[in-house]
């Protein structure tokens, strides 16, 4: 829906709040890819860890009203579950990117993001998954822009 749509930009767009990313098997890479563009565009974005021995430790420095972003589709990861749950603890904003027939993380999510994966076939289709991703980062930079400029610019800099 384009309201949670815009509701998730405005919270990925709110600078005085930490981000932080994790996704399941096969969606960890949205969310490592999501978590590297966001970097560049505001500060205080971090991947969390897939392993979940690491991902505890990390969960300690999450922040009330912090966001966190989590991708989980059908075969739903129980890890990503109990991660949700403890985000919830920590009383963070937890984003769901998922697909039309809604992870259990659904419960502890503010904002559902659904797509279609389904295809007919042995395997899932991650194709609407990204193209909400690349939507995502692109509404957040917009929104963030003034920051994200300067942002973008020091970090251009650096590199040359």
């Amino acid at each position: 829906p384009a309201y949670e749509f815009e509701a998730a930009c405005q919270r990925l767009a709110a600078l005085r709040h930490g981000c932080h990313f994790a996704g399941g098997r096969f969606t960890d890479a949205m969310a490592m890819y999501m978590e590297a563009h966001l970097r560049l565009v505001r500060p205080g974005v971090r991947r969390l860890d897939g392993r979940i021995a690491n991902r505890t430790d990390q969960l300690l420095d999450v922040k009330p009203g912090d966001t966190a972003v989590l991708f989980d589709v059908r075969r739903y990861d129980a890890d990503l579950l109990d991660t949700a749950e403890q985000l919830a603890a920590r009383r963070a904003v937890t984003i769901l990117i998922t697909d039309e027939w809604l992870s259990p993380i659904s419960r502890y999510a503010k904002i559902v993001l659904p797509t279609r994966i389904g295809m007919d076939r042995t395997w899932d289709a991650n194709t609407a998954l990204f193209s909400l991703v690349e939507a995502l980062i692109a509404r957040t930079t917009e929104l963030s822009w003034p920051a994200a400029a300067k942002r973008i610019g020091e970090n251009d800099q650096t590199l040359t």
